[in-house]
């Protein structure tokens, strides 16, 4: 299923920041999901953004990471004579909690893995990682965390 990015999405982040409601987040984006659909954003970060749409889509390709949606930049206002903030993400496919980890060996795999691939596996926590099918998979390729 294709994911694009859709009005409704974009009224679901206007709500969420409209509000004070905690989501998951790493070390420049934030994560929220809407139907199915994970929404990795990023605020005034485009170059983070972006990287990390890149390297999360080569990454799936080699079959370690989720698929990724459609890229996106958008201009909110908050209240209604605010300032206008941009965002910039992408939609994802939601990898599965993996609690409070896998295997010692799923691990190695996963990293071996990221390093052929010429990714930095040193930020490779529970927190980092999640199942598609059953398989572990990569969800943080934020710049930040590719150059530990």
């Amino acid at each position: 299923r294709k994911m694009k990015f859709t009005q409704e999405i974009r009224n679901f982040i206007l709500g969420y920041l409209s509000g004070d409601g905690p989501t998951p987040c790493g070390a420049s984006c934030r994560f929220l999901q809407y139907e199915g659909v994970g929404i990795k954003f990023y605020g005034k970060q485009e170059e983070n953004a972006r990287k990390s749409f890149e390297a999360q889509s080569r990454a799936h390709g080699l079959g370690i990471a989720p698929a990724v949606g459609e890229y996106f930049k958008i201009q909110l206002r908050i209240e209604p004579y605010a300032e206008p903030i941009n965002l910039f993400g992408y939609l994802t496919e939601i990898a599965a909690d993996v609690g409070r980890g896998a295997s010692i060996m799923e691990e190695k795999i996963l990293c071996n893995s990221l390093r052929a691939a010429n990714f930095s596996a040193g930020d490779i926590t529970p927190r980092n990682y999640g199942r598609i099918n059953g398989k572990l998979v990569c969800i943080d390729f934020d710049p930040v965390s590719m150059s530990c």
